[in-house]
């Protein structure tokens, strides 16, 4: 179902009030193959009427807009359109923000400030599985949760079976955990894009997870990462 999304059209709503990001990103999603930008909405109150007659395949959402807040329309658009990936791209860095937005359905949070123009690359990512964060966000998430969460090597699995990985699986474990999308990930280890993904949804089942970010938060927990 993801590969047959990233061959055909990827729909592109986009939720933004300033103006100069608004022109970056149109640019950028008009210059990838096979995206559309179906609108671009500047109020909480035009995206909600947006979502209510139309679905999307991307998402793409500030936190804070001119009438509200933006996780107010992640809520919406997960209830209604579950198929629908959802990424913010805000200035926030705090984690209270991320922690929200990946409770109300977003599956990928990047920061303006690391730049716009890897956002297309960020978009296919999300489309085929992956959750895109960015670098800074991630290192923020894994020391609150040092912080919170005893470190235990190589710690054994819920059902007292002990972890193990092999050298590749834990290649592609540290390069996630740094915010590669896949695709960096299959060319700096020299593979397919669809093998990372299966090494993906091994981490995923060894650690008994479902996303990029619970998959770096557990290792690290467990001990898996420095």
């Amino acid at each position: 179902m993801q590969n047959e999304r990233i061959s055909s059209t990827i729909k592109i709503l986009l939720l933004e009030d300033q103006s100069t990001t608004q022109k970056i990103l149109a640019e950028v999603i008009a210059s990838e193959q096979n995206f559309e930008l179906l609108a671009v909405c500047d109020t909480v109150a035009d995206g909600l009427r947006w979502l209510e007659s139309s679905e999307p395949d991307v998402l793409l959402v500030d936190l804070k807009l001119k009438d509200g807040l933006g996780i107010d329309v992640i809520r919406a658009c997960a209830n209604r359109h579950p198929n629908c990936s959802i990424m913010v791209l805000t200035v926030s860095l705090d984690e209270s923000d991320v922690n929200a937005c990946i409770q109300a359905g977003a599956l990928g949070y990047l920061v303006k400030e690391d730049g716009l123009l890897g956002v297309g690359k960020a978009i296919r990512d999300l489309v085929l599985g992956g959750s895109p964060i960015s670098p800074f966000v991630m290192r923020r998430l894994l020391f609150e949760s040092a912080k919170k969460y005893p470190r235990t090597v190589n710690a054994d699995a819920a059902d007292g079976k002990k972890i193990e990985f092999t050298k590749r699986e834990l290649a592609v474990l540290s390069l996630i955990a740094q915010g590669l999308t896949y695709e960096e990930t299959a060319k700096r280890l020299c593979i397919s894009v669809l093998t990372v993904q299966n090494y993906i949804k091994r981490l995923y089942r060894k650690l008994s997870v479902n996303s990029r970010g619970q998959a770096v938060f557990e290792a690290q927990r467990r001990g898996f990462l420095n």
